[in-house]
C-alpha cells in the first residue's frame, strides 16, 4: 500500500507542476486569477500582478507575455485599444 500512495502522490504532484507550467496567471486586482497558455513549459512569467498604477506597456515589454498573447487579452477585457496594443507592438518588434 505504501507504494501506492507515493506512486499517487508523485503522480498528482507532477500533474500539479504540469498545470501551473503550461498557464501564466495573471491578477487584475482582485484573487480571481485569468489564465493565459504558455507557448512553452517554463517557471518565467508564471505568475503576473497587475495593478492599475502599473502601466500596461511595462507589462508588455516582456516578450514572452506579448507572445502569449496578454496585449490581446488586455484589449478583450477593455484594458486598452487596439491602436495601443498596434503601438506597443511595433516599439517592441525586433
Amino acid at each position: 500500500m505504501g507504494r501506492f500512495i507515493k506512486f499517487a502522490f508523485f503522480l498528482l504532484l507532477g500533474g500539479f507542476l504540469y498545470f501551473v507550467l503550461s498557464y501564466h496567471f495573471i491578477f487584475l486586482n482582485s484573487w480571481k486569477p485569468y489564465k493565459l497558455k504558455k507557448k512553452n513549459l517554463t517557471f518565467e512569467e508564471t505568475i503576473v500582478s497587475v495593478p492599475k498604477a502599473r502601466s500596461i506597456e511595462s507589462i508588455l515589454a516582456s516578450k514572452v507575455l506579448r507572445e502569449a498573447g496578454l496585449g490581446e487579452f488586455f484589449v478583450s477585457i477593455g484594458r486598452m485599444t487596439e491602436s495601443e496594443l498596434d503601438r506597443i507592438k511595433t516599439k517592441y518588434e525586433e
